[in-house]
């Protein structure tokens, strides 16, 4: 599985390639948005964790360009730690921009339901 991670934050990148490590995922990392779109453009994915807060952009348009340029069936995980950014994603997840919704802090069991349960 191609995983697209759109993430600043060093400890939540830890966590993520830490829980993935294992064969099976390849993990591509885009520190802001920029690089997530540019990332996005070049590269086939079986699915994107997006920050909501990225350094450059608002993740929620990184998401909604992604779901633009992958298709509507191209499964895109919100990542968030801010309540008013989660109830922000929980809207826009009804309006077919985010497939599932990841709060940090998240635990294992939390990112591999999403991957095994809720997406395929």
């Amino acid at each position: 599985m191609k995983i697209l991670v759109i993430e600043d934050d060093e400890d939540c990148l830890f966590l993520l390639e830490k829980i993935l490590a294992h064969p099976g995922y390849d993990l591509i990392i885009a520190k802001t948005g920029e690089e997530g779109i540019l990332q996005g453009d070049k590269e086939i994915y079986d699915l994107a964790l997006v920050d909501i807060s990225l350094p450059d952009k608002n993740g929620v348009d990184v998401a909604k360009y992604l779901r633009r340029v992958k298709g509507e069936y191209f499964p895109i995980i919100a990542m968030t730690g801010y309540a008013k950014e989660f109830f922000l994603a929980k809207h826009l997840e009804a309006a077919n921009i985010f497939t599932d919704i990841l709060l940090k802090p998240f635990h294992r069991k939390d990112l591999m339901k999403i991957l095994h349960e809720d997406l395929f």
